[in-house]
């Protein structure tokens, strides 16, 4: 497989956003799922970010954060930001203007709350992991010119709380940028993510039971399972075909096998901003 360890195209998603994924249709202002002994929990008086563009948005502000080791995330204008997304920015009802700029807006005022009960035959406890993600945001853009036109006071960055940085710099899963972008269904993004990180270090075969999938990554109508598995099966054809060769996972009655794989990204010391983070 390519060594892509220093490729412009690398990026990052927090961890606790691969393994509980955000919404996939508007949630309103509080988002709540509770998979086992993990309670995960998004509110924002915005409305709490959702969908493929929520999570272009997540990676994008991630992967500035990592590779420049900052959490203040300088945006440049909109033209320049809609250019690292991989989008054409159109106004309009039917444009990418206003969803972009919503799940900014969204994503800025999200407070996130994680809990894991831990349990044993000798022990209990608890993990919990809480931050609200950014402390400011300056966005602006010119409606009757191009993008670019903008006059230099307006400086368009977003300032991470110092909670949020430092948690998704310690916690960040690493990915092929550009593919993430290229994939238009939200719970694609997702398997390919949480693909990326299962596979990473992987010593042994191991099985993931359709219902852990249908918990993580819904829905959990049990009407709509079957649609769900061909779903599965029909996104991951199309990662190991075109994004992750190396995978090496397989589709069976009883749900999904992992087998050790090569990373997806190879890790490199020499470069704090490649590689895989806990």
């Amino acid at each position: 497989m390519k060594d892509v360890s220093d490729s412009k195209d690398n990026g990052y998603i927090p961890t606790v956003f691969v393994f509980n994924p955000l919404p996939y249709r508007d949630p309103g202002e509080k988002f709540m799922k509770t998979i086992r002994d993990t309670t995960f929990v998004l509110m924002s008086q915005l409305g709490c970010p959702y969908g493929k563009t929520g999570r272009t948005v997540l990676s994008l502000i991630t992967t500035e954060a990592v590779r420049k080791q900052t959490p203040h995330i300088e945006l440049g204008s909109l033209a320049e930001t809609f250019r690292k997304l991989d989008l054409a920015p159109r106004g309009g009802p039917r444009g990418t203007i206003k969803p972009v700029t919503d799940q900014f807006h969204r994503l800025a005022n999200t407070h996130v709350d994680l809990s894991r009960k831990v349990s044993g035959s000798r022990y209990r406890g608890v993990q919990e992991v809480h931050f609200s993600f950014a402390d400011t945001l300056s966005l602006y853009w010119n409606t009757k010119d191009s993008l670019d036109n903008m006059p230099t006071l307006f400086e368009n960055y977003l300032q991470l709380s110092v909670q949020c940085y430092d948690y998704i710099t310690a916690h960040a899963v690493p990915i092929l940028l550009g593919p993430y972008f290229a994939i238009q269904s939200p719970r694609e993004q997702d398997l390919y993510a949480w693909l990326a990180r299962r596979l990473w270090n992987l010593e042994t075969e191991q099985l993931v039971a359709w219902q852990a999938l249908y918990e993580q990554f819904g829905p959990l109508d049990v009407h709509n399972r079957p649609k769900f598995r061909k779903e599965v099966a029909a996104y991951l054809l199309d990662i190991r075909a075109n994004i992750y060769p190396a995978a090496r996972v397989e589709v069976i009655a009883d749900g999904l096998v992992l087998r050790p794989s090569p990373p997806l990204v190879e890790p490199n010391s020499r470069d704090p901003s490649a590689g895989y983070l806990p």
